[in-house]
């Protein structure tokens, strides 16, 4: 069978004609974190954790981890129950997190930490000097 895949690099998309091996199946364990992707500096964030081994909702303990200085770094352990958690956490910087269970790793979960309460953006894509602009000015509430 010649299947295409397809790449994504930093560059663009690279595509590779070839053989491709069938999927062995489902994976054995599934890791899911979600959140906001942005709060207000001195809020707290609700992390939600949906875990499912074998096709199965899991109970157990997971990691939750920040990337610190280009590293992984443990937070806390997280208590899952049928599958399913939820963790608060306090950034005060834009912080990346990620859950970990032996070998499974779930994708990153990216929240931004807004410091402060209005957001000011320019609605015109090009603005001349001495041109009038229109603007949009929001206060973020979360």
């Amino acid at each position: 069978m010649l299947a295409v895949a397809l790449a994504l690099t930093t560059v663009g998309v690279t595509a590779v004609a070839g053989p491709v091996a069938p999927a062995q199946g489902a994976p054995s364990s599934a890791l899911t974190l979600t959140g906001p992707e942005q709060i207000r500096l001195g809020k707290k964030a609700t992390l939600k954790i949906t875990w499912r081994k074998a096709g199965k909702k899991a109970n157990g303990k997971v990691r939750l981890q920040a990337k610190q200085a280009g590293k992984w770094v443990n937070v806390r352990k997280v208590a899952v129950t049928k599958g399913k958690a939820t963790v608060k956490v306090a950034p005060t910087k834009n912080t990346r997190y990620r859950l970990k269970s032996g070998k499974t790793v779930s994708k990153v979960a990216r929240v931004k930490v807004a410091k402060g309460w209005l957001n000011l953006s320019a609605l015109d894509t090009a603005i001349k000097a001495g041109d009038p602009a229109r603007l949009r000015m929001s206060n973020f509430k979360k």
